[in-house]
């Protein structure tokens, strides 16, 4: 092990989550933490020359134990850049048992979806009874998210699963008043769902009647 060079190291690695080998898996991510980052550090750095890491690797093999071990022990984000596998790795996680509102460092599953603009994982994930209205760290949630990545898709599936267009988050900001800025599709998007767009005397009247205009 000590004569293997990191390319080595990192190829096993990939190789043990294609093949389901957790006890491989684990033995590799620690020789390949050098810096003392931690396991779930290393393994979403990891990638084969086609973007791959070792979560596309272990669910295009089914592998639930090392896929378990990633998401569920390790919380790693199931995906956190826009990608065609998203989606499959998605229905397979959920069709094992892992729960639809798992909390990783960027939220849920649908929080995540929601940042990259990714609709069609959306679609499962709500068909799955994602929650549309769960806020982390207080006042993120989903639709906040899908504001700020301008995915009117997004927006407009999350509506539908029952989001609250007149959340008011522990700051006093809405989100017409986050969508200040953004698209007319956006704003139109909110107003139509029934968003209230009367604000706080507080809030800057400059802003308000940007919005009514």
């Amino acid at each position: 092990m000590a004569t293997m060079g990191k390319p080595d190291r990192e190829a096993m690695l990939l190789r043990a989550a294609l093949d389901g080998n957790l006890c491989l898996l684990k033995k590799m991510a620690r020789a390949l933490d050098a810096s003392g980052q931690g396991e779930a550090a290393v393994l979403a750095a990891t990638a084969a020359s086609d973007v791959k890491t070792a979560l596309h690797l272990a669910a295009m093999e089914g592998r639930m134990d090392v896929l378990k071990y990633l998401v569920e022990d390790l919380r790693l984000d199931v995906n956190p850049r826009p990608s065609k596998g998203y989606c499959e790795i998605v229905e397979l996680l959920l069709s094992r048992g892992t729960s639809v509102n798992l909390v990783s460092l960027c939220g849920t599953p649908l929080h995540v979806a929601a940042l990259h603009g990714q609709a069609g994982t959306m679609k499962i994930l709500l068909e799955h009874h994602a929650d549309p209205n769960m806020a982390i760290n207080i006042n993120d949630t989903p639709l906040y998210n899908a504001i700020h990545s301008k995915s009117l898709e997004c927006m407009k599936l999350l509506i539908e699963a029952g989001a609250d267009v007149n959340f008011i988050d522990s700051n006093g900001f809405s989100y017409v008043m986050v969508a200040v800025g953004a698209t007319p599709d956006i704003m139109n998007c909110l107003l139509g769902a029934g968003a209230n767009p009367m604000f706080r005397i507080t809030m800057n009247t400059c802003v308000k009647r940007e919005v009514l205009h």
